[in-house]
């Protein structure tokens, strides 16, 4: 054979090794963007069920007075309402919520009111009380609601 056909035969060779290698990178690269994103969306998941796992255990559970009265003193300064219902009324503590359960403006009660016995918003340490979360639009926890029961 002649040496300038051997040459040619080698380069487009070459040339289409090279572009399958490059057809295979861009194959691999839409691949592993796909699946990427797809655990960004995963991870995003597990961190919002983490964040809100000490919240959640409260839901549909029941609890005592006193332990009420803790979860009131925990969420303090947080972005977090509890409302609770005693036989006397409903009192919102750390912030009061809206019907739509958005922080909104508005005087909560104090924690020391829960825990002074010739208040109405007074909680009974010995009471139980079943707890239950209150979501926004957003579906953001925006508080907890304890009903005495």
């Amino acid at each position: 054979m002649d040496k300038a056909v051997v040459t040619w035969i080698i380069l487009v060779f070459a040339v289409a090794l090279t572009l399958g290698g490059v057809a295979a990178a861009i194959k691999y690269k839409n691949g592993a963007e796909d699946v990427s994103k797809a655990a960004d969306g995963k991870m995003s998941s597990f961190q919002q069920e983490i964040s809100e796992s000490d919240l959640r255990m409260y839901d549909g559970t029941s609890i005592s007075g006193s332990e009420v009265v803790s979860v009131i003193g925990r969420y303090e300064g947080k972005n977090l309402s509890v409302k609770v219902t005693t036989g006397k009324g409903t009192y919102s503590y750390n912030y009061v919520l809206d019907a739509n359960n958005n922080i909104t403006t508005g005087t909560p009660t104090g924690i020391d009111k829960a825990r002074t016995i010739t208040d109405n918003a007074y909680i009974n340490p010995t009471g139980t009380f079943k707890g239950s979360i209150l979501r926004d639009s957003n579906d953001v926890i925006t508080g907890l609601a304890f009903v005495q029961e």
